[in-house]
């Protein structure tokens, strides 16, 4: 809402729980296996359009420039079957998984990225990716994110989040949420340059 601006903090793998005074609170729940629960992705991961408990990033996956959303509402770390088919690494699941919707679509994902090399503001991550059809957003960053860089300081008004990584203070600044909704993703753009140029010399790299 406009002029909301609450600091929250996340502890193990609740989610968060602003409070309107901006008071941050700490939640306690039993930790439980991600991989154990359901898999979930919220409507901001697929329509693209900024929610309050979200946030906007550009980073990398390998060597591929990519367009990143925090996401408190989606249980797990994704990216797109086009950025992960430009990758190294790719595996099969085990046992293939659901994804549910917010607007109670199922996708399914088959494989995964485990131990992927990426990275936000010149900081560096490495998690295991789960791949999924993806449209607006390269990478999608779940709670399974969330809680594994917990205890985490994060601003949802002023889009930014802070906490321990590697010995360090680390702060990631979210872009602009108009900024976010203006730019695209590999796949929008692939779609954008393809109706610019259906069948001229404009090619986009593969």
């Amino acid at each position: 809402m406009p002029g909301y601006c609450a600091t929250a903090r996340y502890s193990g793998s609740a989610g968060l729980f602003p409070q309107e005074d901006g008071q941050p609170e700490e939640a306690d729940v039993q930790e439980m296996p991600y991989e154990s629960q359901f898999m979930s992705l919220s409507a901001a991961a697929m329509t693209g359009i900024v929610q309050p408990l979200t946030m906007c990033f550009w980073g990398t996956v390998g060597d591929q420039n990519v367009r990143i959303l925090l996401d408190s509402g989606s249980t797990h770390t994704f990216v797109s079957k086009e950025i992960a088919a430009r990758c190294a690494g790719i595996q099969p699941l085990a046992v293939p998984l659901s994804v549910r919707v917010a607007n109670g679509q199922l996708l399914h994902c088959s494989y995964q990225i485990p131990q992927a090399v990426w990275s936000i503001q010149n900081c560096q991550f490495i998690s295991d990716l789960k791949v999924l059809q993806l449209s607006n957003y390269d990478m999608i960053l779940g709670l399974d994110w969330l809680a594994a860089h917990s205890p985490m300081e994060t601003n949802w008004g002023q889009k930014w989040i802070q906490f321990q990584h590697e010995g360090r203070v680390v702060q990631l600044v979210s872009i602009l949420p108009k900024l976010c909704e203006l730019s695209c993703s590999y796949v929008q753009l692939r779609i954008l340059l393809k109706l610019i140029s259906p069948h001229g010399p404009l090619k986009f790299m593969s």
